[in-house]
């Protein structure tokens, strides 16, 4: 019996290679339209990579935790290889990691606001000339989930007494959370407030009115020149984009670089 398991679980094995390879040669060479998100190539073959290694470590959970209830029960008259401690312990191991995981995910990592500070110098003298203090923020993802970091992302910004806030993309989780992103970012104070559009801004919240009333512009493919203390800082911003639609890219950085007024850089 045990043999004849070693033999099954190996043509599983392959099977499930084979359908695994299979997948990802698929995915090497589609262009999928998801409503208006088209997903390329190179991000199906990294879903599809994501899903066969998720995909094998539930079967091999659900796989022990089977058995071992079948053996303990009686119902089984022998071990499986599953339940070797070379085995066993790795998959408990891995399985005790991915719900760490999950509820960091889910209690922690959205409680939690970092704060860095970088002081960029340019030349001997500049220490002596007032800096222009530029406020980045990205990836809020705002949800409706109480007391996320974003409940303290307005307070931060203005501790640090910003001259310009610039906003990276990603603004937003669901639709539902819309009026507390707007507050949020609403509450910031800086003479100057300018935001980009990231993936999910693009492919889900494109139709939304994310910035309205906050005081915030969006610099979609566009520059700009703000006077801070009789400084000048130059912006540029680019708006996301998938994979067939990076070929202009590189002209468009040049064309809004060239725009911007002579100054040093």
């Amino acid at each position: 019996a045990l043999a004849m398991e070693w033999v099954f679980s190996t043509v599983v094995a392959c099977v499930w290679v084979v359908l695994v390879a299979a997948l990802l040669a698929w995915s090497s060479r589609q262009r999928v339209a998801l409503g208006h998100i088209v997903v390329g190539p190179s991000h199906l073959v990294r879903l599809a990579t994501v899903f066969a290694c998720g995909a094998t470590l539930v079967l091999l959970w659900l796989w022990c935790a089977a058995w071992s209830v079948l053996y303990a029960a009686g119902a089984l008259p022998w071990r499986s290889w599953v339940q070797l401690p070379c085995v066993r312990w790795p998959l408990t191991a891995s399985f005790a990691l991915a719900l760490a995981s999950l509820a960091y995910s889910r209690f922690v990592e959205p409680r939690w606001l970092c704060v860095r500070r970088y002081a960029l110098r340019r030349g001997a003298g500049s220490a002596a000339v007032a800096p222009i203090r530029v406020a980045v923020i990205s990836d809020t993802h705002v949800d409706t989930v109480k007391n996320g970091a974003w409940a303290g992302l307005a307070a931060a910004v203005n501790r640090c007494v910003p001259d310009v806030v610039v906003l990276l993309g990603d603004l937003l989780n669901s639709a539902e959370a819309l009026p507390t992103l707007q507050a949020e970012l609403a509450a910031m104070r800086a003479p100057h407030k300018y935001a980009v559009r990231g993936n999910w801004d693009v492919w889900y919240w494109h139709a939304l009115p994310l910035l309205e009333g906050t005081g915030f512009t969006w610099l979609d493919d566009a520059s700009t020149t703000v006077e801070v203390r009789g400084r000048q800082a130059h912006f540029v911003g680019f708006t996301w984009r998938d994979d067939d639609e990076d070929d202009d890219a590189a002209e468009l950085a040049n064309t809004l670089l060239d725009s911007l007024p002579h100054a040093e850089w």
